[in-house]
């Protein structure tokens, strides 16, 4: 029951405010060890946030909310109605006869590698896809899609849609660098060093981690 409770509160926005200050307070007494605070650049901040808001959405209520799901919802060719990329999969698992469990796993596992080796592409890297040319986020998401759906994070050919530890500790620079479609003419920063991300995922979730997260 306490571990129960426990999460409840730390999943409430009691809990976020509460721990934010105690951040907070440990920023103002220097306490932080990566980084710096400087009280007096608060309202500066907050003034270029502000100006950047009233720049691309005219008013706060006018921003989207955010989320890895939403980099897969695409308007195509400048139409105004947007495809859910994941949410297609999920219809078409739950018409298969996959649960609402196994459905929001899949799920899990494509967002948490596609958000590991979502980091800046370069201004020159492009993902040319079925459904068009993506760059940047959008590309990195879409080319995480389409490894996923190929199963290049699963170790078993008949389990495709996951992403297991012995799949990512044995994944090649290659492998990745592959799925994002790289080469000389396209040319994508980090490379290697997203694959190692995955594989110190493959080996947290093999090794003491396990616990935690499971083997799969």
């Amino acid at each position: 029951m306490a571990a129960t409770n426990n999460v409840k509160y730390l999943k409430s926005l009691q809990a976020v405010r509460e721990r934010s200050q105690a951040v907070y307070e440990r920023a103002e007494q220097g306490e932080l060890q990566h980084f710096g605070f400087d009280k007096t650049k608060i309202e500066s901040v907050a003034d270029y946030v502000i100006s950047l808001i009233a720049r691309d959405y005219g008013t706060i209520d006018k921003v989207p909310t955010h989320g890895r799901w939403r980099s897969y919802c695409l308007a195509l060719g400048g139409s105004d109605t947007k495809r859910d990329l994941v949410g297609e999969h999920v219809a078409k698992w739950k018409e298969s006869g996959v649960s609402d469990w196994e459905c929001a796993r899949r799920v899990v596992d494509l967002f948490v590698v596609s958000v590991l080796i979502d980091a800046g592409a370069g201004s020159k890297w492009r993902y040319t896809d079925s459904l068009g040319v993506f760059e940047r986020t959008e590309g990195l998401g879409i080319a995480a899609l389409r490894m996923f759906e190929s199963g290049v994070f699963s170790s078993s050919p008949n389990y495709p849609f996951q992403a297991d530890a012995l799949a990512l500790v044995s994944l090649t620079d290659e492998a990745l660098l592959e799925g994002f479609q790289v080469s000389e003419e396209n040319p994508l920063l980090g490379g290697a060093n997203r694959a190692e991300l995955l594989r110190s995922l493959g080996r947290a979730m093999s090794g003491g981690g396990a616990k935690y997260f499971g083997g799969e």
